[in-house]
């Protein structure tokens, strides 16, 4: 009966956690942790004092981010949190918006949509419009199933729990050495952020989209990535390529405060947004040249 791996896991011994600043306790199979990587393996199995006295203390994770790395642990897979309406409104508001950017929060007829969609399939079959298509198609590929995230409908709605759902895992994933939570991590959290305003969805407005798009959520969820990843890390190359693609380019980015006042405080947060509009500078003109011929 316990030659199968849920029967070895379930027959394995168990492992004590004293999770967040008041140390509450979690138990759980030390199979179940030590598959997933040697530095796991060690913790629970090796010669270090966790693993003589069967318990880790991990003070400085909160216990939701807990359950759902031992959900990963024992099924390869965890839930997200329902996207919650604010209950304070948003200091960065579209009211904040420059002139130039607002007029795109002034389109909402049928007509009006339909052309914007018209646009964005001419010119991306000729190669334009490439800001955000280039993050839309980008590749974070997932272990498992394909993940369909939940859709932030309008602005009232606020994903920063979401969001950091995601990047706490990834930030546990990539401590303890864990290629496929790192994996799932930034494939569910590409697909949560193409989802809040991918403008090819005909069933959405184009201001539906627009409204989808909260600035301070995704400030706050990059900035507490950038504290705790190194340069060159997977997911700020997605988080910077979020703010450089924007719901319409990085001209609608800029616009909002919460965005504009993550670049003026971090110098790494800006390089890597750069490095992306520089990329798509680039592939611009390349597909310019083909156009023309040369």
């Amino acid at each position: 009966m316990t030659n199968t791996e849920h029967g070895q896991i379930l027959a394995s011994k168990l492992f004590r956690f004293l999770v967040g600043p008041e140390r509450k306790e979690f138990v759980v199979h030390s199979l179940a942790l030590s598959r997933l990587s040697r530095a796991l393996d060690a913790l629970v199995n090796g010669k270090m004092s966790e693993a003589c006295e069967g318990t880790a203390v991990w003070d400085d994770m909160d216990p939701d981010t807990f359950v759902r790395f031992t959900e990963f642990a024992y099924s390869g897979d965890y839930t997200t949190p329902e996207i919650e309406l604010r209950t304070e409104p948003d200091e960065h508001t579209r009211d904040q918006l420059s002139p130039k950017a607002g007029r795109f929060v002034q389109w909402g007829t049928d007509e009006e949509v339909e052309e914007l969609l018209t646009y964005y399939k001419t010119h991306r079959a000729l190669g334009r419009d490439n800001v955000v298509q280039r993050f839309i198609e980008a590749s974070y590929p997932s272990p498992g199933p394909v993940f369909n995230p939940q859709r932030v409908k309008e602005r009232d709605m606020d994903y920063k729990k979401l969001l950091l759902c995601h990047i706490q895992l990834y930030i546990v994933g990539d401590k303890y050495c864990i290629p496929d939570l790192t994996a799932l991590t930034t494939h569910k959290l590409h697909r949560t952020f193409v989802a809040s305003y991918d403008p090819y969805e005909l069933q959405r407005t184009f201001r539906d989209a627009y409204d989808a798009y909260e600035p301070q959520g995704i400030a706050d969820a990059t900035r507490y990535a950038y504290a705790n990843t190194v340069q060159g890390d997977k997911l700020r190359t997605l988080l910077s390529h979020n703010i450089a693609s924007g719901f319409h380019g990085f001209k609608i980015s800029i616009s909002y405060p919460a965005i504009r006042g993550l670049l003026e405080e971090s110098a790494d947060i800006a390089v890597d947004v750069a490095i992306h509009l520089a990329e798509d500078i680039d592939e611009l003109n390349r597909a310019h040249y083909k156009i023309a011929g040369r």
